[in-house]
């Protein structure tokens, strides 16, 4: 599964990690924003987009709009996202 990644205004990616289980277009996201900065965290799950190391801030994971998104810049591989949905798992417990 390749998960994408959208830019929102201001220029700040997120990675869409659920659409809500719905079918169709859905109207909210949860989202985890990229950071490409190194500052060490429990939360800070690492992984790659469009070639250069980047992690996925999970303690910032959020609900937002889909019409909030400006536009799609690309997708995280299969193995990145497997990464972050194991992050997911331990801050949950799950």
């Amino acid at each position: 599964m390749y998960a994408p990644v959208a830019e929102m205004p201001g220029g700040v990616l997120y990675v869409v990690v659920s659409t809500g289980g719905t079918t169709g277009r859905p109207s909210e996201l949860l989202v985890v924003p990229l950071a490409f900065a190194d500052h060490p965290s429990r939360f800070r799950v690492p992984c790659r987009f469009d070639g250069h190391d980047a992690y996925a801030v999970l303690d910032e994971m959020k609900t937002i709009r889909a019409d909030r998104l400006e536009r799609r810049v690309g997708a995280l591989d299969e193995e990145s996202m497997a990464t972050i949905e194991g992050g997911l798992r331990e801050l949950f417990g799950s």
